[in-house]
């Protein structure tokens, strides 16, 4: 004990003790290493089922959206002709109101051209009458 102990006594203890604390740290490191190769596997598989699981779920969203994209745009086609069909149906009506427009104004345009040769017919006829 004491004062007599020589000072190279003190060194090898200093160096035991640095030593025990790097054996004891390699310990302690490959104790954390064997734990992580035991558990991340585990983890990182449950993350890739995850991930996994959340691509088959985007994958058909996706594939519904484009149905869905592909419905719409089959019944807008669909209203697209109808609408084309009555607006060619309507020019069709209008041609023909038009037309009877026109008939109509030139049988009113003729009648009155009769009724005025009938009535100078007549005023001749009763002139020579009188």
């Amino acid at each position: 004990g004491g004062s007599g102990e020589s000072p190279g006594r003190g060194q090898r203890v200093d160096e035991a003790v640095l030593s025990y604390g790097m054996q004891l740290r390699a310990w302690i490191d490959l104790q954390v290493d064997a734990r992580l190769q035991q558990i991340l596997p585990g983890l990182l598989e449950g993350e890739l089922a995850s991930s996994r699981q959340d691509s088959v779920v985007a994958v058909e969203v996706a594939e519904r959206v484009e149905a869905e994209a592909r419905a719409v745009a089959e019944a807008q086609a669909k209203l697209l002709a109808v609408v084309e069909g009555i607006s060619e149906e309507l020019a069709r009506v209008k041609a023909s109101v038009g037309a009877c427009q026109l008939n109509t104004q030139q049988l009113g345009a003729q009648m009155q051209l009769s009724s005025a040769a009938a009535a100078g017919h007549q005023r001749r006829g009763e002139e020579a009458e009188g």
